[in-house]
């Protein structure tokens, strides 16, 4: 018996059996837990862009995403390494990865009309934002760099935001 599966039994306060039943092994439980990891991760941005009021002031309204993610990147910073480690060596998280990143995009794109902006090119736009954030919230939780200094940044990553979504 997989100590994996007891340990999960126990703090679910169900039988290993049930955890058996839901879990093929164990990779099916660690994308189990990136849906459980993504869908809290992200949900917060959606619940954020549905109870905007047109016109949005997208700057305010960027600072606040942006500081959303810096702050769960802080919560999960262990889970969210390891998440990330994993899409690099495994197929299947790789692959889990790449149709979230998608199905994220998709979910924000068809949401713009409704906040009353008209995006040229949303797609690519959005993927290139959500990456820039990423990479962002990155530097700040993992690499800080003393030289940096991240208020600045996070005032550029807002500016270029802004020129992406406007500009092309």
């Amino acid at each position: 018996m997989c100590l994996l599966y007891v340990e999960i039994a126990k703090e679910a306060s169900v039988s290993t059996g049930i955890v058996y039943r839901y879990f093929e092994d164990k990779k099916d439980i660690f994308i189990a837990s990136l849906d459980l990891y993504s869908s809290t991760f992200y949900d917060t941005l959606f619940v954020e862009l549905r109870t905007l009021t047109v016109p949005i002031n997208i700057s305010v309204f960027l600072e606040k995403i942006i500081d959303t993610f810096v702050e769960r990147h802080n919560v999960s910073k262990f889970a969210h390494e390891e998440m990330l480690a994993m899409s690099h060596s495994d197929p299947d998280v790789a692959k889990y990865f790449y149709e979230s990143e998608e199905n994220v995009t998709e979910r924000i794109c068809d949401l713009l009309p409704a906040l009353g902006l008209d995006i040229i090119n949303a797609h690519e736009k959005i993927h290139i934002i959500t990456n820039i954030i990423e990479n962002y919230c990155h530097e700040v939780v993992y690499h800080k760099h003393p030289y940096m200094n991240y208020a600045i940044m996070k005032t550029i990553v807002i500016e270029a935001i802004e020129k992406i979504l406007y500009c092309y």
